[in-house]
Protein backbone atom coordinates (compact mmCIF):
# COMPACT_ATOMS: atom_id res chain seq x y z
CA UNK A 1 0.00 0.00 0.00
CA UNK A 2 2.38 2.42 0.66
CA UNK A 3 4.90 1.84 -2.49
CA UNK A 4 1.19 2.72 -4.16
CA UNK A 5 1.30 5.68 -2.31
CA UNK A 6 4.51 7.02 -2.89
CA UNK A 7 4.02 6.26 -7.50
CA UNK A 8 0.98 8.44 -6.98
CA UNK A 9 2.63 11.53 -5.16
CA UNK A 10 5.64 10.91 -7.21
CA UNK A 11 2.49 10.80 -10.64
CA UNK A 12 0.93 14.04 -9.39
CA UNK A 13 4.32 16.04 -8.88
CA UNK A 14 5.31 14.46 -12.65
CA UNK A 15 1.79 15.90 -14.27
CA UNK A 16 2.24 19.07 -11.93
CA UNK A 17 5.55 20.38 -13.08
CA UNK A 18 4.37 19.34 -16.80
CA UNK A 19 1.65 21.39 -16.56
CA UNK A 20 4.10 24.61 -15.35
CA UNK A 21 6.46 23.47 -17.95
CA UNK A 22 4.63 22.96 -21.37
CA UNK A 23 3.38 26.37 -21.49
CA UNK A 24 6.72 28.16 -21.34
CA UNK A 25 8.41 25.94 -23.62
CA UNK A 26 9.27 27.23 -27.38
CA UNK A 27 6.92 26.26 -30.02
CA UNK A 28 7.15 27.45 -33.40
CA UNK A 29 6.20 30.00 -34.33
CA UNK A 30 5.42 32.10 -37.36
CA UNK A 31 5.60 36.07 -38.35
CA UNK A 32 3.77 37.41 -41.74
CA UNK A 33 5.43 41.02 -41.88
CA UNK A 34 2.90 42.35 -44.85
CA UNK A 35 4.60 45.16 -46.43
CA UNK A 36 1.51 46.51 -48.45
CA UNK A 37 0.98 48.08 -51.51
CA UNK A 38 3.84 50.72 -51.35
CA UNK A 39 6.92 48.03 -50.83
CA UNK A 40 8.75 48.86 -53.55
CA UNK A 41 11.65 50.51 -52.50
CA UNK A 42 11.73 48.81 -49.30
CA UNK A 43 15.68 47.35 -49.23
CA UNK A 44 15.88 46.06 -45.58
CA UNK A 45 13.45 44.82 -42.81
CA UNK A 46 15.19 44.56 -39.39
CA UNK A 47 12.63 42.87 -36.50
CA UNK A 48 13.06 42.27 -32.85
CA UNK A 49 10.79 40.63 -30.30
CA UNK A 50 9.87 40.50 -26.35
CA UNK A 51 8.21 38.92 -24.14
CA UNK A 52 5.84 41.14 -22.30
CA UNK A 53 6.76 41.89 -18.91
CA UNK A 54 10.99 41.29 -20.03
CA UNK A 55 13.46 43.94 -20.47
CA UNK A 56 15.81 41.81 -22.89
CA UNK A 57 15.03 41.10 -26.31
CA UNK A 58 14.49 37.52 -27.24
CA UNK A 59 15.56 37.39 -30.60
CA UNK A 60 15.52 39.39 -34.33
CA UNK A 61 16.20 39.08 -37.89
CA UNK A 62 17.60 41.29 -40.27
CA UNK A 63 16.21 40.92 -44.32
CA UNK A 64 17.59 42.04 -47.22
CA UNK A 65 15.49 42.27 -50.46
CA UNK A 66 16.30 42.25 -54.04
CA UNK A 67 14.68 44.88 -55.85
CA UNK A 68 11.62 44.68 -56.19
CA UNK A 69 11.33 43.55 -52.71
CA UNK A 70 8.54 40.81 -51.73
CA UNK A 71 4.69 42.19 -50.51
CA UNK A 72 4.73 39.52 -48.00
CA UNK A 73 7.40 37.90 -45.89
CA UNK A 74 7.44 35.06 -43.73
CA UNK A 75 9.97 34.40 -40.73
CA UNK A 76 9.81 30.92 -38.72
CA UNK A 77 11.05 31.22 -34.79
CA UNK A 78 10.74 29.48 -31.51
CA UNK A 79 9.51 30.72 -28.66
CA UNK A 80 6.80 30.20 -26.31
CA UNK A 81 3.22 31.19 -26.86
CA UNK A 82 2.13 34.71 -25.14
CA UNK A 83 2.25 38.30 -25.79
CA UNK A 84 4.81 40.35 -27.09
CA UNK A 85 5.99 43.24 -27.98
CA UNK A 86 7.63 42.87 -32.10
CA UNK A 87 9.33 46.06 -33.59
CA UNK A 88 10.44 46.19 -37.16
CA UNK A 89 12.56 48.87 -38.81
CA UNK A 90 12.25 49.33 -42.24
CA UNK A 91 14.52 50.72 -44.62
CA UNK A 92 13.52 52.17 -48.09
CA UNK A 93 15.74 53.44 -50.97
CA UNK A 94 15.36 57.24 -51.74
CA UNK A 95 17.06 58.98 -54.04
CA UNK A 96 20.52 58.81 -54.95
CA UNK A 97 22.54 57.41 -52.02
CA UNK A 98 19.56 58.62 -49.22
CA UNK A 99 17.85 56.08 -46.82
CA UNK A 100 14.50 56.49 -45.16
CA UNK A 101 14.01 54.45 -42.07
CA UNK A 102 10.47 53.82 -40.38
CA UNK A 103 10.17 52.07 -37.64
CA UNK A 104 6.56 50.53 -35.87
CA UNK A 105 6.49 48.82 -32.73
CA UNK A 106 2.98 45.90 -32.44
CA UNK A 107 2.10 44.06 -29.74
CA UNK A 108 1.00 40.47 -30.64
CA UNK A 109 -0.34 37.22 -29.24
CA UNK A 110 1.72 33.95 -30.28
CA UNK A 111 0.13 31.19 -30.41
CA UNK A 112 1.90 28.71 -32.12
CA UNK A 113 -0.31 29.87 -35.45
CA UNK A 114 0.50 32.38 -38.22
CA UNK A 115 1.06 36.24 -36.75
CA UNK A 116 0.24 38.71 -39.72
CA UNK A 117 1.93 42.35 -38.78
CA UNK A 118 0.62 45.10 -41.31
CA UNK A 119 2.60 47.49 -42.13
CA UNK A 120 3.13 50.21 -44.59
CA UNK A 121 0.07 51.20 -46.56
CA UNK A 122 -2.01 48.74 -45.51
CA UNK A 123 -1.91 48.58 -41.93
CA UNK A 124 -5.01 49.04 -39.70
Amino acid sequence: MRSWLARGVLLLGLIALAAWLVPRWPREQQLVFRLGSSHEGITRLEASWVRQGDAEVQGGVTLNFPDPPPETVRHTLSLPNGEYTVTVELTRRGSGATRTQTTWARRVTLGGKETTLPLGDDQP
